[in-house]
């Protein structure tokens, strides 16, 4: 049975004859046999669909470095990071960290997918010793009472999302349907409740809201301490609810192109959407955690030394690391589309990483 035929069974079990998009959104992403993630772990980079912020060289990791540094100074050297990607970042971090002298008691993945496992696992033990190998295990879930960092870079907006459509104050869902030979758009009175009161425009809008978010927070809230460092993609419900983006922001990546129809080639597409952040301070409120910092990647990284690891002269290393930065900071590239937030339990500080720019009272 493919993932096409898998999906029509499903929508097939459901009276309505629909599915909410976010059970559409797990089977293409997640669907054990025929997943975009589960199937496959050349999603990265240039051969790939799409690009992340540790895709272009180790300049991000090291920067984000100097963040976790500063984080060890007050807790103990443990890191989760869920959705390891290919495992370079996890590889730079170690590195990085033993660079700056700080012993890692251990490094967690969290990861669904066991291609991407099996790909993590590839490269850091061709890439690190047997001392620094047995450090990272693969987990699935935060462990209770966890003290460390636990990082989250391009995960939210990987989470499975249900669309919305909203007019005049009435909301409706749209579910996804099946006709002739393709899926299509159904759209439902919605009566139930959000679990935050969202703040909607009286103009008509097409809006993402995923309770999948909720159970994210969930795992966070099981640690005893530590930083919750979050990278994504996204902005507050007041940029993101604005009249320019009545459209939404569901969209696809197949070969780093964007397209629109996130129904299409299920199984062989990225579908990412982007993320609320203030829904996430309003979760960071109920699990009783503190907001640390919010601001764009550009002025993060900046705040962390970011040029510091540009190396100098006029050598061919030189001009791959301004390329790098520039990917990172640039405005109409990640600079400012990916946003960082930092959330805390029982670790009230400052962090470098916000000193300039904190924009965590427009959430």
């Amino acid at each position: 049975m493919t993932l096409k035929e898998k999906i029509i069974k499903a929508i097939a079990k459901h009276g309505d004859t629909s599915i909410p998009f976010s059970l559409f959104m797990e089977m293409a992403l997640y669907d054990k046999d025929f997943g975009y993630y589960t199937s496959q772990s050349k999603q990265f980079g240039l051969e790939g669909d799409f690009y992340t912020s540790s895709s272009f060289g180790d300049i991000f990791s090291k920067t984000i470095g100097n963040q976790f540094q500063e984080c060890f100074d007050t807790l103990e050297k443990n890191i989760i990071e869920f959705g390891a990607g290919t495992g370079k970042f996890a590889l730079d971090t170690i590195v990085r960290m033993t660079e700056l002298e700080i012993e890692l008691d251990s490094y967690f993945i969290i990861e669904k997918s066991k291609k991407l496992q099996e790909a993590q696992l590839e490269l850091l033990t061709d890439k690190l010793g047997n001392d620094l190998l047995k450090k990272i295990k693969w987990i699935k879930n935060v462990p209770e009472n966890f003290e460390g960092i636990i990082f989250a870079n391009e995960v939210f907006d990987a989470l499975p999302t249900n669309i919305f459509l909203s007019n005049k104050g009435k909301v409706k869902q749209r579910k996804v349907g099946h006709r002739d030979d393709g899926f299509i758009w159904i759209d439902y009175d919605f009566e139930e409740n959000f679990d935050y009161k969202i703040s909607l425009p009286e103009s008509k809008i097409i809006f993402e809201y995923s309770p999948a978010y909720n159970q994210l927070f969930n795992q966070f809230q099981k640690i005893k301490k530590g930083v919750v460092l979050i990278v994504d993609y996204g902005m507050s419900e007041k940029e993101l609810f604005h009249s320019q983006r009545s459209e939404g922001s569901i969209r696809s990546f197949y070969k780093n192109q964007i397209t629109s129809n996130v129904l299409d080639n299920v199984g062989f597409q990225d579908i990412t959407y982007n993320v609320n952040f203030t829904h996430l301070a309003y979760l960071t409120e109920m699990i009783n955690f503190e907001i640390l910092g919010y601001t764009n990647q550009s002025h993060f990284l900046n705040n962390l030394g970011l040029s510091n690891f540009v190396e100098s002269g006029t050598s061919a290393k030189h001009f791959q690391d301004l390329s790098q930065v520039n990917m990172l900071t640039s405005p109409s590239e990640m600079g400012d589309l990916i946003k960082v937030m930092a959330i805390s339990k029982k670790m009230p500080t400052n962090l470098m990483g916000f000193s300039d720019f904190d924009k965590t009272h427009t959430l």
